[in-house]
Order: C-alpha cells, then sequence, then structure tokens
C-alpha cells in the first residue's frame, strides 16, 4: 500500500499524507517529511500491511475461498475504514486530506484488497490441497 500511495502523490494535484500519518506515532513531528522520516512511514506501512494480510488469511481459511475478489475488495474497504477511519480519529491524527486525496487512498486499500484477495485465491487453495 505505501508503494501505491508513493506512486499516487507523484500525479498532479494529488498529495496524499497517509504515511505522514502513520509515521507520527513512531517519531518526533520534526522529523516528518524527512528521508528517515519516511523509510519509519514505509516500514510501518509495509508491517500494517502484512498483518492485515494474515488477517485475511485466516478469514478466508474460515470462509472459504470462493468469491476471492469481492471477499477482498469488502476486507480492502474495511481496512481503509479501521486505518483512516477509527485510528487517525482515535490517535487524533488530523490527515488533512482533500476529497481527491481521499478517493485516491480509497483506490489504493481497494486495489490492495483486491490483489491481497486474487493472491489468496489463486495461490491458497494450491498450497492447502499440497499439503
Amino acid at each position: 500500500m505505501g508503494a501505491l500511495n508513493g506512486l499516487a502523490n507523484l500525479v498532479p494535484g494529488i498529495s496524499t499524507k497517509l504515511l505522514f500519518g502513520i509515521s507520527r506515532l513512531f517519531i518526533p513531528i520534526s522529523m516528518i517529511g524527512t528521508s528517515q522520516g519516511n523509510i519509519i512511514a514505509y516500514i510501518a506501512s509495509t508491517i500494517c500491511g502484512s498483518l492485515f494480510g494474515l488477517v485475511m488469511v485466516w478469514i478466508f481459511e474460515k470462509t472459504g475461498y470462493r468469491h476471492y475478489l469481492l471477499k477482498g475488495l469488502i476486507l480492502g474497504m474495511i481496512l481503509w475504514l479501521l486505518t483512516c477511519g477509527m485510528i487517525n480519529t482515535g490517535l487524533r491524527l488530523a490527515m488533512q486530506d482533500s476529497f481527491i486525496d481521499n478517493m485516491v487512498i480509497i483506490l489504493v486499500h481497494a486495489a490492495y484488497g483486491i490483489a491481497a484477495g486474487w493472491v489468496l485465491g489463486r495461490y491458497g487453495q494450491r498450497i492447502r490441497e499440497e499439503q
């Protein structure tokens, strides 16, 4: 997700601050936007994405691998709701993104969910059958 967010920021007129909000949890405010702060932000984003990927594996194991793209999309939207809604509000991380920036963040989370669901649907069943 961090890489998609970084690519989205290359588009003129889009300036999402999702990674900077995540990095505020781990570094002083003076380091936000620096190369060290960006490294910490990408590491934190990767860890969060990996943890949610493990949750997705567990959910797929419990509910089955049918409709994996739809499940991935729904789980990506749940991740968006959790990260951008509840966690940022609970930690008082004012993101201050514009409407278009928020739409891009939703698309990034949807792409993550669909991609993770596709990988699980495509390869998860094979791995289970080989065991």
